[in-house]
């Protein structure tokens, strides 16, 4: 019986990510046997930040829970 995927989770704490870098890099990461996970803050932008200053202070406070 084959062993499931390895999970990975990717995120962007700070910069926003090139998109289609990161598709490249999700796909050479399921093709290497890996359940790759894109959080959604690798999706968002705001100036050349991956997100606002709110949503960063939020994830820094519920970090810390």
């Amino acid at each position: 019986m084959p062993e499931p995927p390895t999970p990975i989770a990717i995120v962007a704490p700070s910069s926003v990510v090139p998109q289609v870098e990161l598709e490249m890099g999700v796909r050479r990461l399921e093709s290497a046997g890996f359940d790759a996970y894109v959080h959604p803050q690798c999706r968002r932008e705001h100036f050349v930040l991956a997100g606002t200053d709110e949503a960063a202070a939020v994830r820094a406070v519920v970090s810390r829970l």
